[in-house]
């Protein structure tokens, strides 16, 4: 992340300089600025207004608030913190120092979602009744090694990587809220990790709300799709990318007649996982609003309670 699309960000965009790198292991210089192996001595020395967190799961949360603690905006990879009640800290520290705090869940910002946002507001999709989501792939399960293989450094698998970013993009279209819950969480031998879960359950605002995924997809590819239903129209997308390749879906949307029947071109549309801090940063230059900023912790906070409803459910069920 930091070598393929933080630092390129950063580099590209007027106005921001990039001024230290935090590591765990010395080197003489990352991407021409000096590295340090203690993030209090840079935010001591260098006094940032900008930190972006990059590093095993675990180490988030307290990163990131001492980050704050040290009058920095944030940009966090998810997840936020594999605790809910740390996130919620976390949004409160960081509205009591007036201080931006961003998740890195890019698919807020892609063009799927900006496609619902669209026909949401102009009323084709009418009131939501559905949602449906579920993934697939391999290489999640193939990447367990080192810190990843530990739950207390990466989390319970599935749940605090893969599954977020489907969790996340299915709350934020139908309302946070997770009412008559049902979910069923599985890994090897009910022992290590979690590698695949499915789930359902109701929003504040009357949606219902199935996910599911896997990282035991049989090849090395990535599988999802999305499912919409409104009283007016649907919405459905769907992609296959062999390998570790991401393109983005073939979107179909069809009124509730099925007379409408449109594809829509995605092509054009916003797509990657450098979304996320390329918005922070149009905000902090004043090129975009703050309302721009459609995956701030506090927007977050729906998801990762939904995820911890989905392990408390599961571990009582």
């Amino acid at each position: 992340m930091v070598r393929c699309f933080h630092v390129p960000t950063l580099q590209a965009t007027p106005g921001v300089e990039l001024v230290g790198v935090v590591r765990s292991r010395p080197a003489e210089a990352v991407a021409g600025v000096p590295v340090f192996t203690s993030l209090e001595e840079a935010l001591g020395r260098l006094r940032p207004g900008l930190a972006v967190v990059s590093t095993p799961h675990h180490l988030h949360a307290p990163q990131a608030g001492l980050c704050l603690e040290h009058g920095c905006h944030v940009l966090v990879e998810k997840p936020l913190s594999l605790e809910v009640e740390a996130a919620e800290r976390l949004v409160d520290l960081a509205a009591e120092r007036g201080l931006l705090l961003v998740e890195g869940l890019q698919r807020r910002y892609e063009g799927f979602a900006q496609v619902f946002r669209e026909l949401a507001a102009s009323g084709e999709l009418g009131e939501l009744r559905l949602l449906h989501g579920l993934f697939a792939h391999r290489f999640g399960e193939a990447d367990r090694a080192g810190w990843r293989s530990d739950p207390r450094q990466a989390g319970d698998g599935i749940l605090g990587d893969s599954a977020i970013h489907l969790i996340d993009l299915l709350v934020s279209f139908a309302g946070p809220g997770t009412h008559r819950l049902r979910s069923r969480v599985l890994s090897d031998g009910g022992q290590g990790p979690s590698h695949s879960f499915l789930c359902f359950f109701d929003t504040d605002r009357g949606a219902t709300v199935s996910a599911c995924g896997s990282y035991l997809s049989p090849s090395d590819s990535v599988q999802e799709e999305i499912s919409v239903w409104g009283s007016r129209g649907s919405l459905f997308a769907r992609r296959f990318c062999p390998e570790r390749t991401l393109d983005p879906p073939t979107v179909v949307f069809k009124d509730v007649d099925g007379v409408n029947l449109r594809e829509l071109d995605l092509s054009s549309r916003p797509f990657g996982r450098g979304l996320p801090l390329a918005a922070l940063l149009s905000v902090l230059t004043g090129r975009a609003p703050r309302e721009a900023l459609l995956s701030e912790a506090r927007l977050t906070l729906p998801t990762h309670r939904a995820l911890d409803a989905i392990r408390r459910n599961a571990l009582e069920g």
